[in-house]
């Protein structure tokens, strides 16, 4: 009797220490971070046609679209093209410059995740091509647009 006791106890204490575990639990903490993302395309270039007679500023108009992420404010920028300085260079030598400004329909807008239209408006002043300097030819610059999503 004595034996089966000891078997007995011997068994509870195998066996207690699932039956009398504490639960021990812990938290996380769970985040995620939504980007503000955005694409651009060029859908229309910019090809100023300039009479070296004419008395007026010579205007042409460039076209981007602009997709963001829904209430995703964003600007719309460039770089000042390749020298940052916006100046074409006559194709042939690169060497004479023709100096050009730009100017945006808006630089501020909020996506809906549609794609959103928008005219670049730029401009070579009577003074910069009846310059003595630009002679007859093509004259090209590359800028690039760029699209920055805001706070």
């Amino acid at each position: 009797m004595k034996r089966m006791m000891i078997l007995l106890v011997m068994a509870l204490v195998m066996f207690s220490g699932s039956a009398f575990a504490a639960t021990a639990t812990s938290t996380m903490t769970v985040t995620a971070s939504v980007i503000g993302s955005c694409s651009i395309s060029t859908t229309a270039d910019m090809a100023f046609n300039i009479d070296t007679f004419s008395s007026v500023d010579a205007g042409a108009t460039g076209t981007v679209e602009v997709t963001c992420g829904s209430g995703i404010t964003y600007a719309l920028s460039d770089d000042g093209g390749v020298g940052a300085d916006y100046t074409m260079t006559d194709d042939a030598t690169g060497l004479v410059p023709l100096a050009y400004s730009l100017a945006y329909d808006t630089t501020t807008q909020t996506g809906d995740t549609t794609a959103q239209s928008f005219n670049i408006t730029g401009t070579v002043a009577v003074a910069d091509f009846q310059d003595p300097s630009v002679v007859t030819g093509t004259y090209s610059d590359t800028v690039t647009i760029i699209v920055s999503p805001t706070p």
